[in-house]
């Protein structure tokens, strides 16, 4: 079984083929998203890429278990003075390291999170670490590493010191064998010649299997074919357009089906 698919790899890997197949700067190759409609796009030659549907299911869902690191989320529930200790038990052991930790008193929950912060880094075992969550100035991230993923973390004081175990070492997640649809709208200048929407075209179909047959399938998709191309489509404005769809399919998990346009987004207007 698969893993969950990397959006962030596949979305790269159809960028790239665009960027080298077309020799356009990579900011002239963007996503955009069918909410930014009206956003200012970037001058022509450039290309549009945009998912037309999907992730579509094509088969029943399995259930498998996905690797992960440990990670847990302490969070300083009051003002001090508190007892803002852990008890920290490295892999499957169930002999816990003690990490003394005393909330002075009136020292606010971000102050104390700073300091336990850096008394459990001080005191973890190589391969684990732990610091202020960045979005949290009240809560300290531990976590383990891909050598040593496995862990558990239990407070002296939980309402002092709340722990929360934010990423498992195991996760079960739901895949299913999936299909996604996608379109690159070419536009250009001149309705023919070196630089047209169908010479773009062109080059973009001639890099298929060379540029972006190996990269999604490094993603962990696979190439299902052109849907469409074509070689003209009606003039916007001064611009002149071209289109080539496309189908991937892949093991997409239902955690991870989020619409993908990450890689280049346009800004709106």
């Amino acid at each position: 079984m698969s893993a969950p698919i990397d959006w962030t790899a596949l979305e790269d890997a159809i960028h790239a083929w665009v960027v080298e197949s077309l020799g356009l700067p990579g900011s002239s190759v963007y996503y955009v998203e069918p909410e930014l409609a009206g956003a200012t796009l970037p001058p022509v030659p450039a290309a549009q890429i945009q998912p037309l549907a999907g992730p579509i299911r094509l088969y029943q869902p399995q259930v498998t278990k996905v690797a992960g690191v440990t990670r847990y989320r302490v969070t300083v529930l009051a003002d001090g003075p508190g007892d803002a200790g852990l008890r920290f038990y490295a892999g499957r052991s169930l002999v816990a390291l003690e990490i003394p930790l005393a909330a002075a008193p009136a020292d606010p929950p971000s102050v104390t999170a700073a300091a336990l912060a850096a008394a459990v880094d001080a005191a973890l075992p190589t391969g684990y670490s732990a610091a202020v969550d960045p979005e949290d100035s009240a809560s300290v991230l531990v976590e383990g590493t891909e050598a040593e993923p496995l862990f558990a973390l239990a407070a002296v004081d939980p309402s002092f010191a709340g722990v929360v175990l934010v990423r498992a070492r195991w996760t079960e997640v739901e895949l299913a064998w999936s299909r996604i649809t996608w379109r690159v709208l070419l536009r250009s200048a001149t309705a023919r010649g070196f630089g047209s929407a169908p010479d773009l075209l062109g080059r973009l179909c001639a890099g298929i299997q060379r540029r972006l047959v190996p990269r999604i399938h490094a993603a962990g998709w696979q190439w299902k074919g052109t849907l469409a191309a074509l070689p003209t489509l009606p003039p916007e404005r001064t611009e002149f357009r071209a289109a080539l769809d496309f189908a991937v399919e892949g093991y997409a998990s239902t955690h991870y089906q989020v619409t993908p346009a990450r890689a280049i987004r346009v800004a709106a207007a």
